[in-house]
């Protein structure tokens, strides 16, 4: 067996047309690369030359693309030992720390020092021109590629196998003739260069430049770092994170920045339905933390993952198998417009407006700079267009009336990297695949909760200005006025009574939102006041457990009240357990829709109305038939109805003299029903047909009518229902007899 031959890895010349020409998608990413380059170098500013063009445009033998700062400057060892090898290993950030600039400190945007390579994708012929600070001559490095194919396959037109250490450069020191000091123009300002920097001109031009291609590349610009830290002081408005970027088109300047941004601010601040702002996602603490409409808010990761897009990718919050997301903490910031037709003049966009925000979308920037392409117009980079379009229209705001941005960084999100095509985040390990579903279900939840709640005022004040303004009382004035026109009296009789009807039952209902109103205030009252009762009984049990404790001594004083104390212990303990009971009627409890047992719902109301039943002598038998019965629903809409049907019997069978008081309750698992029965007076028999309508109630003042009515309406919403008894296997008992369906409507 032969000695192994050691073989080097020699890569083909065109390897370059790869990493460059390539690899990057177009000339506008390209230049962007080149300006974040002159960003790591610390400079306060980049321009960007287009000169010697022709009309439209058009390239001259003369045309040629410069890029120029006032950054640092290389010196002649940098540019052998770093710009000459590409891939350089100390671009590649050590996880572990962060690489910044020498001077301002910057986190150092390029990790594959291949950025470089860009100028590739704009011409074949490179000139550098570089000054380092301190340094009395500067440095011209030329590339001229344009006697190679664009494969780099043959030279001169002929045919030669070109190894990538077959291309070379001329290194050239000089005195200074760009890097002296001179007066420039950035973006509308005269100001003085310093004497150090780094010019590329590129020669030999490829591609097609356009207006509209330099109208896109300005916006680039204007988004490289945020737009929003420019709309509000005191984010990232720190002096080392200061770039600016011009653009000069033949000797004219290209301006509009302050514009774009004047405008956007005025929307954001008057126009925005949602400011969601100084958002934070802590993936240590797994919750969200952040501002709406200058709220405060902090919402638990796990309160979410109920949220589809949440429990797909980490389960829900019961699961045994739950994950955590491994993308790391991250910052955000969101504006939601409102772009129907029906919105108030406070929050009404015109079409200009509507155009101004389109441009704009969800931005991800890292450490204070873009990450591309995410936030173009047409870049759908959170599936929230295709999740709109296959799942459901309502599952997310569309992208046009979102816009705002995430912030990550080089430290805090290692795992979240460009792909060296600078088109996004590398799709590696869970990391990006995580981050991304964490940000679509905070977007889910403010379509779904936020959003929604606002949509509902607008329509509740819609209605209520339709209202005050009475417009339909204007509409059967102009009608009648229009019958009377035409002798045609009964039309105009007919369309009398249509009125009178009309105004019969807007009384009608004025006086249901009246009392539904009186009624929900009650309810948050004693939302509340059971929330602070909660509160001050886990106290009170926490002392009268140190008591106990105390007591439990022998030679403690209170030692001989252990036996009150543990009375007391008790009664607090059935005090609590009642109210976590009823505190599941709430609306911030009723959660989604699970298989309960109904008993074990049964019996907590049961025992919250024992003592009074058994005050008025009246027996509670619970009675069941086959298997466990189980509806599906939520313990609020089971507690609801059992309170209004016992709270309806103790009412009535308080004068009867029957000499057993009796109520049954009999579940049947096999039919998948309830009866629930008493032996008292029964419904009144004019009151039969609307027993279960609203404000009807034989009770007189004592009643409001919206027991039986509020029980049928929350088990119709479950596909559930509630009847009376008609037949005699029902009727159990001779007074007032329901029968709850647990089977839903439309199944077989």
């Amino acid at each position: 067996m032969s000695k192994p031959e050691s073989l080097p890895i020699r890569p083909y010349a065109r390897l370059l047309t790869m990493l460059g020409d390539q690899l990057i998608k177009n000339e506008r990413i390209a230049l962007m690369e080149l300006i974040k380059n002159s960003y790591d170098a610390d400079a306060d500013w980049s321009r960007v030359l287009f000169e010697e063009f022709g009309e439209n445009l058009k390239y001259t033998d003369e045309s040629l693309v410069v890029i120029e700062d006032n950054g640092l400057g290389m010196t002649k060892d940098i540019i052998k030992k770093a710009w000459m090898n590409p891939a350089t290993p100390n671009k590649r950030r050590d996880k572990s720390s962060e690489r910044r600039s020498p001077e301002k400190q910057r986190i150092i945007q390029g990790e594959k020092g291949i950025g470089r390579f860009s100028v590739l994708k704009l011409g074949k012929c490179i000139r550098i021109i570089t000054r380092p600070k301190s340094s009395k001559n500067e440095y011209v490095v030329e590339f001229d590629f344009s006697a190679y194919d664009a494969e780099f396959t043959k030279h001169h037109g002929e045919s030669k196998e070109l190894f990538l250490d077959h291309l070379h450069a001329d290194l050239t020191e000089r005195a200074p003739q760009v890097f002296v000091k001179r007066k420039i123009k950035i973006n509308g300002r005269r100001v003085t260069a310093p004497e150090h920097g780094t010019r590329i001109e590129i020669t030999n031009l490829k591609g097609r430049w356009t207006s509209k291609k330099i109208d896109d590349l300005c916006k680039d610009t204007l988004k490289l770092q945020s737009v929003f830290s420019q709309l509000f002081t005191g984010h990232d408005e720190r002096p080392e994170m200061k770039f600016e970027v011009g653009i000069v088109v033949c000797n004219e300047e290209k301006i509009y920045h302050q514009d774009i941004v004047d405008r956007l601010r005025g929307l954001i601040e008057t126009s925005a339905v949602l400011k969601i702002e100084d958002g934070h996602f802590d993936n240590d603490k797994l919750e969200f933390r952040f501002l709406i409409n200058s709220a405060e808010k902090t919402i638990p990761f796990d309160e979410l993952r109920s949220d589809r897009w949440c429990n797909e990718r980490f389960g829900r919050a019961a699961d045994e198998d739950k994950r955590i997301p491994e993308c790391g903490n991250f910052r955000f910031s969101f504006y939601v417009f409102d772009l129907k037709a029906d919105v108030g003049t406070r929050y009404n966009l015109s079409n200009d407006d509507i155009e101004t925000i389109k441009p704009h979308r969800v931005y991800l920037y890292r450490d204070g700079i873009r990450v591309y392409p995410y936030g173009d117009p047409e870049d759908d980079w959170l599936g929230i267009d295709i999740a709109r379009g296959t799942v459901s229209a309502g599952a997310f705001l569309s992208n046009d009336q979102v816009i705002g941005c995430v912030d990550i960084t080089h430290e805090g999100n290692p795992d979240l990297r460009d792909k060296t095509s600078r088109e996004g985040l590398v799709d590696e390990g869970d990391a990006t695949e995580d981050f991304l579903a964490v940000i679509k279900t905070f977007l889910s939840y403010v379509r779904k909760q936020p959003f929604t709640e606002y949509r509902q005022i607008v329509e509740r004040r819609r209605l209520q200005k339709a209202l005050e303004e009475g417009r339909t009382t204007q509409i059967f004035s102009d009608l009648l006025s229009h019958l009377e026109k035409t002798d045609d009296a009964k039309a105009c009789k007919i369309a009398k009574n249509v009125e009178r009807a009309y105004k019969t039952e807007k009384q009608v209902l004025e006086q249901r939102v009246k009392t539904t109103e009186d009624l929900a205030a009650v309810g948050i009252a004693v939302e509340t006041s059971s929330h602070d009762l909660m509160l001050m009984m886990g106290r009170a049990l926490e002392e009268i457990d140190l008591l106990t404790n105390a007591a439990m001594v022998e030679d403690d004083p209170i030692h001989e009240h252990f036996d009150d104390l543990q009375k007391v212990r008790g009664m607090l303990s059935f005090i609590e357990q009642r109210m976590r009971d009823v505190q599941s009627l709430f609306k911030s409890s009723k959660q989604r829709r699970r298989s309960i047992r109904v008993r074990e719902v049964l019996d907590k109301v049961a025992h919250i109305y024992r003592h009074s039943f058994r005050k008025e002598g009246i027996d509670i038998d619970i009675q069941e038939v086959g298997p466990p019965l189980i509806a599906k629903c939520t313990d609020a809409v089971l507690m609801q109805l059992f309170i209004n049907l016992f709270d309806n019997s103790l009412y009535w069978m308080r004068d009867v003299s029957a000499k057993q008081r009796l109520v049954i309750v009999k579940l049947d698992g096999d039919e998948g029903n309830l009866v629930f029965a008493d032996n008292g007076p029964g419904i009144i028999k004019d009151l039969v047909p609307y027993v279960f309508d609203s404000f009807v109630s034989g009770k007189g003042d004592d009643g409001r009518g919206l027991g039986l009515y509020i029980a049928r309406q929350l088990l119709e919403r479950m596909d559930y229902s509630i009847e009376l008894a008609e037949t005699k296997k029902d009727r159990i008992l001779g007074g007032a007899c329901f029968v709850v369906s647990f089977v839903p409507e439309d199944s077989e």
